[in-house]
């Protein structure tokens, strides 16, 4: 069984880094409704989770500078929003 992890482009950073899936990612199942266990002719015994009810959460932290167009003249009496992307 395998879980995708969807990759994301920071496409605005200096080289369009993406996210990557290394020792300093983590992934949990929070086990909220029943498990299925595995047939008896398996070799190893396996509980399983369905996905739709049991949610998976897939964390990794990352550090990177991002560009950002700001528009400075209202500054400072205006507020601006940018988004990561």
């Amino acid at each position: 069984m395998s879980i995708l992890v969807p990759t994301v482009i920071f496409s605005n950073s200096p080289n369009s880094d993406f996210s990557i899936t290394d020792f300093k990612s983590s992934l949990t199942v929070e086990r909220i409704s029943n498990y299925t266990k595995s047939p008896t002719d398996e070799l190893e015994e396996v509980a399983c989770y369905q996905g739709k009810e049991n949610p998976v959460t897939y964390r990794r932290k990352y550090k990177k500078e991002f560009s950002c167009n700001f528009q400075l003249h209202l500054y400072p009496f205006d507020t601006q929003v940018k988004k990561i992307i």
